[in-house]
């Protein structure tokens, strides 16, 4: 019988290599993000559960990696801690790819870690060209299973250029910040907590360029640009209200994404607020009473919101069994928007209720801002 013992050696060589080989026998050592090149070209890679991946820096075009035995049978128990396989990973091929055999262009073979080097060799699945791996550790995961994450990203979010112009919407003057994939307002000084505001803003612009490069991961190019916005639909003494609006966009599977919500900011508070705080039960109120032996019985906010949805075909039949979410605030009162499911999401709209209708569900905060305004 082959011993624990005599199977290392046979895969470390030379017992001098012995003890930088045994590091392989804790696959955890390999988790987390690192940096260096594959040839001259400098790449940064993330080694993680279901997420193994790598860039050139040259393009920032994420290349997913995985081990030649994955499928979709394994659990999450399985490939805790064992993002590699042999020290073997497969490099993910777009499906035009020259040469590339079952959606694979290449493969890794990872062959050292000394101390926070690890080395190895990256060969072309026609077996024609082979070069060599190098990689420092930066990080290691966050926490158990961690995805690639900020230190992974940092090199992609640098390389987003911000344009900037003048917006308008109604009496106010804003500046609009964009990428190549989405487009957010920047607010004056002279508005309140306006600094707090334009972080958000810069952030949510950068959520979109990780979107777009995890979206596009594996892909043969970029493709079109995403088309993002986030707009003001509504600004009042207290509240600013933003759209934010992502058009169909592909990500793999049969079927397409697109989103739409809203982000209810208060002014004087610098800060995003929860709006069914101004409701009675908050987003209880709109769902329905458990009943014994047969569908839920709506309750009264509910059926008054269905009762008013606006479109009179098909959708109507189906707005009992919509999701309504979290009001915004107009000029004379609040919006409740639908939410259908993806087969029938051509059905989303809006209910529009006036603050006298919606009075006998105000909850104290709902009645101050009636009373004050939006």
């Amino acid at each position: 019988m082959t011993t624990a013992m005599t199977w290392i050696r046979r895969l470390c060589g030379p017992a001098l290599l012995l003890a930088s080989c045994l590091a392989w026998a804790t696959p955890q050592a390999l988790l987390g993000t690192w940096k260096g090149s594959i040839g001259n070209a400098p790449v940064m890679a993330c080694f993680a559960d279901f997420e193994s991946q790598y860039y050139y820096l040259r393009h920032l075009h994420g290349i997913e990696l995985w081990r030649p035995d994955d499928n979709v049978t394994h659990t999450r128990d399985e490939l805790r801690g064992e993002p590699v396989a042999g020290h073997v990973l497969n490099e993910r091929a777009s499906d035009d790819a020259p040469g590339a055999v079952d959606g694979v262009g290449a493969t890794w073979r990872l062959e050292r870690l000394e101390g926070s080097v690890l080395t190895g060799t990256w060969t072309a699945i026609s077996g024609k060209r082979s070069l060599p791996i190098r990689l420092t550790r930066l990080e290691g995961p966050a926490k158990e299973g961690a995805a690639c994450g900020t230190t992974f990203m940092a090199p992609v979010l640098a390389g987003t250029r911000i344009r900037k112009s003048a917006g308008r919407f109604e009496s106010h003057d804003f500046h609009l910040i964009a990428s190549a994939d989405a487009t957010a307002p920047e607010l004056g000084s002279e508005v309140p907590h306006a600094d707090r505001f334009n972080r958000f803003a810069m952030d949510w612009l950068r959520e979109q360029t990780v979107f777009v490069y995890r979206c596009n991961r594996g892909a043969a190019s970029v493709g079109e640009a995403l088309g993002r916005t986030l707009e003001p639909v509504f600004w009042g003494k207290r509240y600013l209200v933003l759209r934010d609006s992502m058009p169909e966009v592909f990500c793999g599977g049969p079927r397409g994404n697109s989103s739409l919500s809203y982000v209810v900011w208060s002014l004087p508070q610098g800060q995003a607020v929860n709006t069914w705080a101004w409701i009675q039960d908050g987003a209880q109120a709109v769902g329905s009473r458990p009943s014994e032996g047969g569908p839920g019985v709506p309750r009264p906010l509910r059926r008054f919101i269905v009762a008013r949805y606006p479109r009179n075909d098909d959708c109507s039949e189906a707005m009992p069994f919509a999701g309504i979410e979290a009001p915004y605030p107009s000029a004379d009162g609040l919006v409740f928007s639908t939410s259908f499911s993806h087969a029938m999401r051509a059905c989303n709209d809006e209910v529009r209720l006036s603050w006298k209708q919606l009075l006998p569900y105000l909850s104290k905060q709902g009645r101050e801002l009636m009373q004050a305004g939006p």
